[in-house]
């Protein structure tokens, strides 16, 4: 991105989530790079206006498809396994939209409304997406450290004894719940939200956590 002041501009070179911000340099603008920027605003603005009944249907070509449905497959088994129960499942959910979209976006930049949107709109879509997704985690990531396996073990406290002990879904592969330090911060959060009440029962080798679910989570 360009901001021209006084014959100069700053160049901002960062990524959309940058790890840090380099200190502000002033740089001629590149006048290559900004004539074709306001060459493809002039292009887009003077598409037609097209009426309500009139709007012009762009569909892909039969590689983009068969591209698009292959990526669509890989998608829902993600949603299915790995990205279930977590803040990232609904996020990508809306994904299909968005790749389609800028699919569109990136045809009708390169060849006006005319033709079918092909396969290389398409990868560019693709890799686009990528780029949002790391993104997407990372803010995700920012979100309180154990909550995604609180809310995947909230889900499931019907489906525990009451009480039940770390070792009743230690074994089940749920979200989040992985490792030993993820289980205990998801027991802590919802101790700590009255999801749940932490009882310690003294045996003959260690004290034994024992965790009761609050009789109002099991009604709603």
């Amino acid at each position: 991105m360009f901001l021209e002041s006084g014959g100069e501009c700053y160049r901002n070179t960062h990524g959309v989530y940058p790890d840090s911000a380099p200190e502000p340099k002033d740089h001629k603008p590149d006048e290559q790079a900004r004539d074709a920027v306001f060459a493809l605003f002039e292009k887009l603005a003077s598409l037609p206006v097209c009426e309500p009944d009139s709007v012009p249907v762009l569909r892909f070509s039969t590689s983009a498809q068969e591209l698009f449905n292959e990526w669509y497959k890989k998608l829902l088994q993600r949603l299915n396994s790995t990205e279930k129960d977590t803040p990232m499942e609904s996020h990508l959910a809306k994904y299909p939209s968005l790749l389609a979209s800028l699919a569109l976006i990136f045809h009708v930049v390169e060849k006006g409304l005319q033709g079918e949107v092909g396969a290389e709109s398409l990868n560019m879509a693709i890799h686009f997406c990528e780029l949002l997704e790391s993104h997407a985690r990372r803010i995700y990531g920012l979100v309180g450290e154990g909550f995604e396996g609180a809310k995947s073990l909230a889900k499931r406290l019907k489906d525990l004894p009451d009480p039940f002990q770390t070792r009743d879904f230690s074994n089940k592969g749920w979200s989040g719940l992985g490792s030993t330090e993820e289980r205990q911060v998801a027991l802590d959060v919802l101790c700590e939200r009255g999801y749940i009440h932490k009882e310690v029962q003294q045996t003959a080798t260690k004290p034994k956590a024992l965790y009761h679910v609050n009789p109002y989570v099991l009604t709603e």
